[in-house]
């Protein structure tokens, strides 16, 4: 049910119209955030109508000496309470102005349950204006594909490189783990490290025993030049650094730190055979199966990562040409839920920060929230235009061998033990992915 209660504050106004019909004028002035004020114009015949029901409802409510509760005449009621006849007229003439305007205006609320604001300018049993102030859904406009200027990207190419990166890591899974203690790290060893932060008053555990691939390729470089050489239980001291190989936002907002590294261990894998006994561990019937099959998978994956990655480039491109205003009360909630986890997340560092770090940061999530909650318009918007319908594969896939269990996403394949509000939130974003990969598949049809 809406609720109406009374106000006069006021915001700038973006767009006005107008709207008439037999004893009725509807002025609708939409406003930022998809705030609205309407003033509805309403004759003599509403008033009438309106009173009529006032008087019925103060009628039922009065007891009087020689009359039974609500049998009091309508003369009697009329002469002793008109105070209430004419709160009660003006609340009614509220609920038919209001209802009136919405058939003539057409103009969808945002939602049921919101708080529409009411006050009456003027109420004469000739003439009433009366106002309203509520929020209504957002105007989302029609996408014209042609002025969308974004450069997508292609999938990585799976080949024996990939696929044999990855046997490696089933190898290891299976491996047997010998300690080392009789000699110092060197290339290609598997390290267990605690790692402790020592910017702060006291020391603070940043990992405690983590496995570490001693790997000059994929190994940061300031790290794999501190280990190399050291001993079993040798603690170093060291500042971290962003690599080279670092894009330029990554160089930019990485902060070097003072840590300490201990190797608590130094292991050495010896490995199986890449033969049909591994790939049957793997669900799969041979070795040559199992490469075929991760081939696939980590083409697939790759595909999935290259459509993600032009999910965003898409939407940062199509809401540079297709804007449009998002409700208040919806940006100021999902604001404020970020700012929750983002605190909750840097916990005693946020107090830390300094006013213009806490401000841009801020800024920050309040452009996060406002492209998150116009994809999700948008998104809803073009899935009930299209008729798309969420595919139960695409939901909740069942990977067939333990290989295909390695690439799936653990939500989607454990479902149906998620909590309902868990089971939303997946259902969420497949159709946010859903209606994108539409809108991404339209785009590149006008694209040939």
């Amino acid at each position: 049910m809406t609720q109406m209660t009374k106000d006069d504050k006021n915001t700038a106004v973006v767009n006005t119209e107008e709207f008439t019909a037999d004893g009725i004028k509807v002025q609708v002035e939409t406003k930022h955030e998809c705030q609205v004020v309407m003033e509805v114009e309403l004759g003599n015949t509403h008033y009438a109508q309106a009173r009529k029901v006032a008087i019925k409802q103060v009628q039922k409510k009065v007891s009087m000496p020689g009359f039974r509760k609500g049998k009091v005449p309508q003369n009697i009621i009329e002469k002793n309470y008109d105070p209430s006849i004419k709160n009660a007229t003006q609340q009614e003439l509220a609920d038919i102005g209001f209802k009136e305007a919405q058939k003539l205006a057409k103009l969808p609320i945002f939602h049921n349950n919101q708080q529409i604001v009411f006050n009456a300018l003027s109420v004469t049993p000739e003439a009433s204006k009366l106002q309203f102030k509520f929020e209504r859904d957002p105007v989302i406009p029609t996408i014209d594909y042609s002025k969308i200027k974004v450069d997508l990207e292609p999938a990585q190419e799976i080949g024996d490189k990939e696929v044999d990166e990855t046997l490696k890591q089933i190898q290891l899974f299976f491996a047997t783990w010998d300690k080392v203690d009789d000699r110092p790290v060197q290339e290609g060893d598997y390290l267990l490290l605690d790692i402790d932060d020592l910017e702060g008053e006291k020391p603070e555990r940043v990992f405690n025993r983590a496995k570490f691939e001693v790997n000059k390729d994929s190994m940061a470089v300031w790290l794999h030049e501190l280990l190399i050489g050291m001993k079993l239980g040798e603690t170093k001291e060291g500042v971290s650094s962003a690599d080279d190989k670092a894009s330029d936002e990554e160089k930019e907002n990485f902060k070097p730190k003072k840590v300490s590294v201990t190797v608590a261990e130094i292991q050495q894998p010896t490995l199986p055979e890449i033969d049909d006994e591994l790939a049957k561990k793997m669900g799969v019937e041979s070795a040559d199966k199992m490469r075929e099959n991760l081939k696939g998978l980590r083409q697939k994956q790759a595909d999935k990562e290259a459509n993600a990655t032009n999910r965003s480039r898409f939407v940062d491109a199509l809401f540079e040409t297709h804007d449009f205003e998002v409700p208040h009360s919806t940006m100021r909630s999902e604001v404020a839920h970020r700012m929750d986890m983002v605190k909750r997340r840097a916990g005693a560092e946020w107090s830390k920060k300094s006013a213009e770090e806490q401000e841009e940061a801020h800024e920050k999530v309040e452009n996060e929230a406002k492209v998150a909650i116009k994809l999700f318009f948008l998104c809803r918007q073009v899935s009930g235009e299209n008729k798309l319908k969420l595919d139960a594969a695409r939901i909740n896939p069942q990977p067939g061998s333990t290989l295909e269990m390695m690439f799936a996403d653990q939500n989607q394949v454990n479902f149906d033990q998620l909590t309902d509000e868990q089971k939303s939130m997946e259902m969420t974003r497949h159709m946010l992915e859903q209606a994108q990969d539409f809108m991404l598949e339209q785009f590149a049809k006008g694209q040939k």
